[in-house]
């Protein structure tokens, strides 16, 4: 097995312990979340400003003690990610690089989805699970509605937070490998190229990217978006990576249509627009810009 079918399959394993800490980390939330409700369902209504101020008073605190165990349980697997990253990068490539200690703090203040750091998306699912309980609370009190109907409004506000917060940690777990990565082959001063999983689910962002080689880590991009799938390898072991032209010409229309979009794959089957011209910077063109 090369040193690219090794690094995939390790992230494939990354990916799938990621699963392990969801379940982990859902037992936590699913806690918080029955504390939540006794305090919400202990008031048949809430009819006063003041039982709606210490239902949410308590709901806060019980939120707020989540965050913390959550903040808790993604430092301590940055921490374990970066030792067991750096033990696979010492492994696969022994003789070709230099693998030091690198610091988990680096990979925590690394955006983990191209937009948050650890902190931030901690901060942030705390913040819309209260958002939640807050806002249904208010509505009941203002309405008259009952805390059972209350309740409803609650579960189906969080269902997009909750699979907001498992996308993080989804997300989160190889980006702490791949933020361990970079340092050390920006340490090494090597050569990087992108290689991006090229399939039906592939992003035109991330499959612009494919194959594009970078003299520094410091001139590639981050992670593209929250389960980006993409990885960056040293050039000297790299096997040749397909383009993003290579790749969507072997697809089926069916697929190019899945990835391109109605508007984007009109322009480029009828020759009005070169699969070039979709990204710029490693950003989409808005189709407004494409048809001008």
């Amino acid at each position: 097995m090369d040193i690219l079918e090794e690094t995939l399959k390790h992230y494939i394993d990354l990916d799938m312990y990621a699963n392990t800490v969801i379940e982990e980390l859902m037992e936590e939330y699913n806690l918080c979340y029955d504390e939540c409700m006794h305090i919400l369902l202990s008031s048949d209504y809430y009819n006063t400003k003041l039982t709606y101020s210490n239902a949410y008073s308590a709901i806060k605190e019980s939120v707020n003690s989540f965050s913390s165990k959550l903040n808790d349980r993604m430092v301590k697997e940055a921490e374990s990610v970066n030792n067991v990253e750096t033990g696979f990068l010492k492994s696969v490539y022994d003789g070709i690089l230099t693998v030091g200690a690198v610091s988990a703090a680096k990979t925590l203040f690394t955006p983990i989805d191209g937009r948050d750091t650890t902190k931030m998306f901690v901060d942030r699912t705390a913040k819309n699970i209260l958002h939640s309980y807050d806002t249904s609370l208010r509505s009941g009190y203002i309405f008259g509605q009952s805390s059972a109907d209350i309740k409803n409004n609650v579960d189906k506000a969080l269902k997009q937070t909750v699979r907001g917060m498992q996308n993080g940690i989804q997300t989160a777990i190889p980006s702490y490998a791949k933020s361990t990565d970079r340092i050390v082959f920006l340490n090494n001063k090597v050569e990087v190229v992108w290689n991006a999983t090229l399939d039906g689910n592939t992003c035109i962002n991330c499959a612009s990217l494919s194959g594009m080689r970078f003299r520094s880590v410091s001139e590639a991009p981050g992670v593209q978006h929250e389960r980006c799938r993409c990885i960056l390898t040293p050039a000297s072991v790299a096997e040749e990576i397909p383009t993003y032209e290579e790749f969507i010409n072997k697809l089926s229309e069916e697929d190019q249509l899945h990835i391109l979009g109605k508007n984007r794959f009109n322009l480029w089957k009828n020759g009005d627009i070169t699969l070039d011209k979709f990204i710029n910077n490693g950003e989409k063109v808005l189709l407004k810009d494409l048809e001008y």
